[in-house]
């Protein structure tokens, strides 16, 4: 969220300013790629027992650790068949312990929690009308009562509402009813009619999830989903009215960031337990929206239920503003997790650039 971002930019600006005055003061921590057991249900493995080569895999890690390229980065946890076999952290205490602000990420476990509802009929169908749920939140525009829970989950609902104004609108004023306020933004669409990523979408989802189970979104997710996953030291932020920020104010251990991951790799399974159907985790990570319709398929990136799905399929992940990722890469059986702080806004995305520590990732594996 914006304010989330101001905090953070002053933060790096502190941080410089500090590193400037102590003579010889390192940023990152020494190289260190050791998976460690911490008894939060991770199965611990090696490199090697899960088809990597190692030294390749350390050459394709370690610019992580510069202290002239990927500053922000603060961690990287990589999972291969299931099995916990490298995590980085790249700054000292707290490390694996701390939590992160995972930025938009937050959306896709959005998606989750809402399949898990929708498994337990507690919604009719993708196709009901958000009218039928929270009549009380619409105005007179009749139009707008056509919105469907599909619409918003494709961020196809046609409301106009700024991302840049967003978390300064309903976060910063305190909004007493954030469903109402949102749905008496104007339509600069027909619903249905045009994707446009924003954050009002996923927080009605949010609020048709606390109308029908009683319950915030966050309390439906620690009762279904983090319970069961062992995810216990968590913050999710919730706004004026009691809903939980839907789009971007959940902060998880990156370790629990790959429970995510291999929940999604899994197909909604966890130690043998179906959490979240195995077709709503299909349906939620292949494309429902496709912003790039001209592009040849090697260069899509299309959306999902929240999810963004890399061109060719070759990648699912949840991404966050400055490189917060939840990468899962499903023909190799493998989740990478990368975490950075703080948040800097700039037109030269870090996540793109992790990409090619990916790439380096996916390459050293030699067994598939």
């Amino acid at each position: 969220m914006k304010i989330f971002r101001s905090i953070t930019l002053i933060s790096l600006l502190f941080l410089i300013s500090s590193l400037g005055c102590v003579k010889d003061e390192k940023l990152k921590t020494d190289f260190n790629i050791e998976a460690v057991d911490i008894g939060d249900g991770w199965t611990i493995s090696s490199l090697a027992a899960e088809g990597f080569d190692e030294a390749s895999f350390r050459e394709a890690v370690i610019p992580l650790f510069s202290e002239n390229n990927y500053i922000t980065v603060t961690g990287m946890v990589v999972v291969r068949n299931g099995k916990l076999v490298a995590e980085s952290y790249m700054r000292d205490f707290p490390g694996r312990l701390q939590k992160r602000q995972i930025q938009s990420s937050t959306k896709c476990i959005t998606s989750l929690v809402f399949g898990i509802t929708l498994d337990k009929n507690y919604f009719t169908s993708l196709d009901q009308k958000l009218y039928s749920i929270i009549p009380e939140a619409f105005d007179e525009d009749l139009r707008k009562r056509e919105i469907t829970l599909r619409h918003l989950l494709t961020m196809n609902s046609g409301l106009k509402f700024n991302n840049d104004e967003f978390a300064e609108e309903l976060f910063m004023k305190k909004q007493k009813n954030v469903n109402k306020y949102i749905l008496a933004k104007p339509l600069f669409a027909l619903p249905g009619a045009g994707f446009n990523y924003r954050d009002c979408d996923p927080q009605l989802i949010s609020g048709a999830i606390h109308k029908q189970t009683g319950l915030p979104l966050d309390s439906v997710a620690k009762k279904y989903l983090f319970k069961q996953l062992g995810i216990t030291d968590y913050f999710w932020e919730r706004n004026s009215d009691g809903d939980s920020w839907a789009s971007e104010a959940l902060f998880m251990r990156p370790r629990d960031m790959a429970k995510i991951g291999q929940l999604v790799l899994n197909k909604g399974k966890w130690n043998g337990e179906q959490l979240v159907s195995e077709e709503w985790i299909n349906l939620s990570t292949s494309t429902q929206s496709d912003p790039n319709a001209g592009l040849p398929p090697d260069k899509k990136v299309s959306f999902g239920y929240y999810w963004r799905i890399q061109p060719d399929g070759v990648a699912i992940e949840a991404n966050g503003a400055g490189g917060q990722q939840i990468l899962i890469i499903p023909e190799k059986n493998l989740v990478i997790v990368y975490t950075c702080d703080p948040y800097v806004q700039s037109k030269y995305s870090l996540a793109n650039a992790l990409y090619s520590i990916t790439n380096a990732i996916i390459n050293s594996i030699t067994n598939y």
